[in-house]
């Protein structure tokens, strides 16, 4: 039986100068998803990459200062998702984001990538982004509700001003959850299997309803006291403060 001969190892290339290079492509042309290059027909940033990898010296742009910089951020921070414990709800993107640095499963070297991983080496800024924009909304919602008091007495029906701050329907919970706030900037929310439309109300518009206090607890996301609510009844909807 003749043996197959053994497949040729892919070409390797270094993380950190993927990062820096990745870096100057998005400082001067901006970032370009594949989705949107479909559309735009321009080119994607992880062709760019690859062509500039496989090219440095004849392709622009150049890497200054500034990128290697930005790449040592972002390097502290796939070191950080890389060493923080899995949570069990990692998606398939996570778990590449958290093997990009060390290689993971991958017969790679730690600090090396392969032709596969151009696509989330130029994304890593975006989703860096993303990260430190819900880190800010945490903190936001932290500040906002660390004055919040209960509203209202437990169990007893009454009619309440509020304002719808969000909604969002939950898959696990199979409803939607709307979040709410008094004058007084006191923080509640109310669940229910009908949607915005059908309950008659829209986020950032005022409200009288009818409802019944049901519980009163600390929130775990932001740790301001909250009002849970059933039994809700719009009575009369008062649109969107003027600005």
């Amino acid at each position: 039986m003749v043996r197959k001969p053994r497949r040729k190892p892919l070409p390797t290339y270094s993380l950190k100068t993927a990062l820096e290079a990745s870096a100057a492509i998005i400082r001067t042309h901006g970032y370009i998803s594949k989705k949107e290059a479909a559309t735009s027909g321009r080119q994607p940033t992880s062709v760019t990459l690859g062509i500039w990898l496989n090219s440095p010296a004849t392709t622009a742009p150049v890497i200054d200062p500034a990128d290697v910089a930005k790449a040592r951020e972002a390097w502290i921070w796939l070191d950080a998702i890389a060493t923080s414990p899995k949570t069990g709800r990692e998606t398939d993107f996570d778990m590449a984001m958290r093997n990009l640095l060390y290689g993971g499963y991958r017969l790679v070297d730690a600090g090396l990538i392969t032709k596969s991983d151009f696509g989330f080496v130029a994304c890593v800024y975006a989703t860096m982004d993303r990260a430190a924009n819900r880190e800010k909304k945490k903190e936001d919602a932290k500040a906002a509700a660390s004055a919040s008091e209960y509203i209202g007495k437990l169990k007893k029906r009454d009619e309440f001003f509020v304002k719808l701050v969000a909604v969002n329907y939950s898959q696990n919970v199979g409803c939607h959850i709307f979040k709410v706030m008094d004058r007084k900037g006191n923080l509640g929310v109310f669940f229910s299997s009908a949607g915005p439309d059908e309950m008659g109300v829209k986020v950032s518009e005022c409200f009288l309803a009818k409802m019944t206090p049901k519980r009163h607890s600390v929130n775990d996301y932001h740790g301001g006291k909250e009002t849970i609510f059933n039994r809700v009844k719009v009575v009369q909807n008062v649109g969107a403060p003027s600005e």
